[in-house]
């Protein structure tokens, strides 16, 4: 809780715009300097080893950031170069773009989010899965287009 709470400050003080500094993949990789600098902290009152290591996991996080916003930058221009031609709507664009918000689509929820008709939807997503952006779920009803290469990349390794 404690690693949400950090970010939210960060976000709060205006020294993030958003709040998109994921702390915790840093700790849990490093978990055991993790546990043993806080409990140095709590036992001996060891914080500068504690800060220095705080501020490296800022570092390298940010940087993490940094290098995910970029190749998502490059996948979203990737993305518009699939898609365009003489007759690509306006829609297929909006649609791309409400991707790298939520990865995942219904038919239903891509016509409402974009105030178009199902069928115009349809016609859309269909297209975005011809062109591999999305990839259709097997079976089922209300189905959930992804955009797997999206998400992938906000997952990272």
């Amino acid at each position: 809780m404690g690693r949400l709470l950090i970010t939210f400050l960060f976000h709060t003080e205006e020294l993030l715009d958003h709040p998109l500094l994921y702390l915790s993949g840093f700790f849990e990789r490093y978990r055991d300097d993790y546990y043993r600098l806080l409990l140095n902290v709590s036992q001996r009152g060891e914080w500068e080893e504690w800060i220095d290591y705080f501020l490296r996991a800022v570092t390298e996080q940010a940087n993490d950031a940094v290098q995910r916003a970029n190749k998502l930058l490059v996948l979203r221009q990737e993305y518009r170069k699939r898609t365009t031609s003489a007759r690509t709507s306006a829609l297929l664009g909006a649609m791309i773009d409400r991707l790298f918000a939520l990865p995942g689509i219904s038919i239903a929820t891509a016509a409402r989010e974009l105030d178009v008709t199902y069928a115009s939807a349809k016609k859309n997503v269909e297209k975005l899965v011809a062109a591999g952006i999305l990839v259709e779920p097997r079976a089922g009803r209300n189905k959930i287009y992804m955009a797997r290469e999206i998400i992938d990349l906000l997952e990272g390794p």
